[in-house]
């Protein structure tokens, strides 16, 4: 459901040209008011800065109506059966929004009313301590506290660095031995496409060119790759659970593909008026 009003009896829908007032009302409410936040969620001001960012995109300024559109098309997507309450919580966003300084209310001017980005640049990120999710401020804070702020940046990205290292080199072995297992059964093997692959869960495997390689042609590269794309210790995990499942496999995908060619005719029949037209040519 959207922001816009519709006509009678018709669902709201994204694209009709007048704005529901029940909708507006929620927004405003919420806008001057806000609602849920920090006091129920530890982490609500990353989330809040998370939200916002995605919503603006490369955009530096959101007037109300883009505001509108961008939250009808995340409604619609969404299937949200109640848009006061949606826009409830939109207006809830943006209220906090504005009071951690990641946006600044405009009124008037050439393009009226809307919000203007402060900070492209997260203020705020998610930290796990002892079990639950917290938000933490990265940036913004007073000197003393933002040089302490950066030497632990710095600790944790040399940490990070360190364990990533290490299960790099622990996981050589292994993949080493899935490699061999994989030619083993399939020795036609070729590197699919996802292993070159990245999403929101995880980095590539292995090299963006590498798909659709032999893989006892590119073996040696696919023993290294971890190293070569300096992965994380949680993609090395994926990794390895992705080899291990090749491997297993393997074997049945080579049968497979023996019992396809074992079924083709050995050579196709020429239709007589094609073959005396190749004798012809002869």
């Amino acid at each position: 459901m959207s922001f816009w009003k519709s006509k009678p009896g018709a669902r709201w829908a994204a694209g009709e040209a007048e704005l529901h007032p029940a909708c507006v009302q929620a927004f405003e409410d919420a806008l001057r008011d806000g609602g849920f936040g920090p006091g129920v969620y530890p982490a609500w001001n990353a989330y809040v800065n998370r939200d916002v960012l995605a919503i603006y995109g490369d955009e530096g300024w959101l007037g109300f109506d883009d505001v509108a559109r961008l939250y009808a098309e995340r409604a619609s997507r969404q299937r949200e059966q109640y848009p006061q309450a949606y826009w409830r919580k939109a207006g809830n966003l943006f209220h906090y929004a504005v009071q951690l300084g990641l946006i600044a209310g405009e009124r008037g001017g050439e393009h009226g009313r809307g919000w203007r980005l402060v900070h492209r640049e997260p203020q705020w990120v998610v930290d796990s301590q002892g079990g639950r999710s917290i938000a933490r401020q990265v940036l913004g804070l007073p000197p003393a506290e933002q040089a302490a702020e950066y030497r632990r940046q710095a600790r944790q990205a040399k940490l990070t660095a360190t364990l990533d290292r290490k299960a790099r080199h622990a996981a050589d072995a292994e993949i080493a031995a899935l490699v061999s297992a994989i030619l083993a059964g399939d020795p036609d093997a070729t590197v699919p496409e996802h292993w070159a692959a990245s999403n929101q869960y995880r980095l590539p495997c292995v090299p963006e060119w590498l798909p659709g390689t032999r893989i006892d042609v590119c073996a040696p590269v696919l023993r290294e790759a971890h190293h070569t794309l300096d992965v994380p210790r949680q993609t090395v995990r994926e990794w390895l659970r992705e080899l291990r499942h090749a491997a297993r496999i393997a074997p049945t995908r080579y049968a497979r593909r023996q019992a396809e060619k074992a079924a083709l005719p050995e050579h196709a029949d020429i239709p007589a008026e094609d073959a005396e037209a190749l004798g012809g040519l002869l």
